[in-house]
């Protein structure tokens, strides 16, 4: 359980990524067990983990996206972020990485689907290489 508040409640809610600001507890429920235990007792912790947080649903205020795991469906991305937020990420990721290079997170999906030719990408921060304008890109 992470105590929230004082700096992290004053900046505005959307000056950043994360929302969740208005909160003063962060609880990350973790189910875990040995390599070398049966698969029962995995299923049987993940059951319990389940359970706690459904217990805890009507308390709930959101999610927080670094406490998303891999059998987290993709809606629950949007949930950590709000509407509003996820739509600005999803553009700032169709600027940047519009064919969803950087995808193995809990990923967010460029704001427009990617069509025609491999897209060129910029060198940022990079010097340029002999001959190349500097910012020119490279494909």
């Amino acid at each position: 359980m992470f105590h929230l508040g004082g700096a992290v409640a004053r900046a505005p809610r959307d000056a950043t990524a994360y929302p969740g600001r208005d909160v003063d507890h962060n609880i990350v429920i973790d189910a875990a067990w040995l390599p070398t235990q049966d698969d029962t007792v995995g299923a049987a912790e993940t059951a319990w983990a389940r359970a706690f947080l459904d217990a805890l649903r009507p308390h709930r205020a959101g999610v927080y996206v670094n406490f998303l795991d891999a059998d987290d469906d993709t809606g629950r991305v949007r949930e950590a972020y709000g509407d509003d937020t996820y739509r600005r990420l999803a553009e700032v990721k169709a600027k940047y990485d519009p064919e969803n290079v950087f995808h193995h997170n809990k990923n967010i999906q460029p704001s427009t689907p990617v069509r025609g030719p491999r897209s060129r990408v910029a060198r940022v921060g990079l010097p340029p290489e002999a001959g190349e304008a500097p910012g020119s890109a490279t494909g």
